[in-house]
């Protein structure tokens, strides 16, 4: 969320169409994601307690382990991976958006949460590479989108992001 928050804002605020691509792609992930969820839920590597330390567990806010918090979240979430596919939709806004900084920025972010999901033991490798496709799919359809309601409202090309 600090990154997420501060981001939609400063899009919203100087690039309104380039802000709703980016939510609507941002919607189809959790869409597509839940969806799978429901039809294949599958635990994160961390709930192996013979193979991994439950991270959350150990080092994590309590509430993440608590019963009455349990209805919060969902544990059997972990594949797609909906934080490195969302993080790979920041990367392509940043990498995207103009300064070098924020190129940099575009580049590292997705690396380091690749790391910080794996070695956390949240998610296995595979679940970053679902993510990743996820983030792909999400971008198609949101193109798709963008192309049926250019056509249908003005019969114009849509807007380049």
């Amino acid at each position: 969320m600090p990154i997420a928050i501060p981001t939609a804002i400063i899009v919203y605020v100087t690039n309104r169409e380039r802000y709703r691509f980016y939510r609507n792609v941002v919607i189809i992930t959790m869409a597509v994601a839940v969806l799978v969820f429901a039809l294949f839920p599958l635990a994160p590597p961390r709930l192996l307690p013979e193979t991994f330390v439950d991270t959350l567990d150990v080092f994590g806010p309590a509430f993440y382990t608590s019963r009455d918090d349990a209805s919060y979240f969902n544990e059997f979430a972990a594949m797609p991976s909906v934080h490195y596919s969302w993080t790979l939709v920041f990367g392509v806004l940043f990498f995207t958006s103009g300064p070098r900084w924020l190129k940099i920025a575009g580049v590292a972010y997705p690396t380091l949460t690749l790391l910080a999901i794996t070695v956390t033991g949240n998610h296995y490798i595979m679940d970053a590479v679902g993510g990743a496709l996820l983030m792909l799919v999400a971008f198609g359809v949101a193109h798709a989108l963008r192309r049926f309601q250019a056509n249908r409202i003005h019969g114009a090309s849509p807007v380049a992001v």
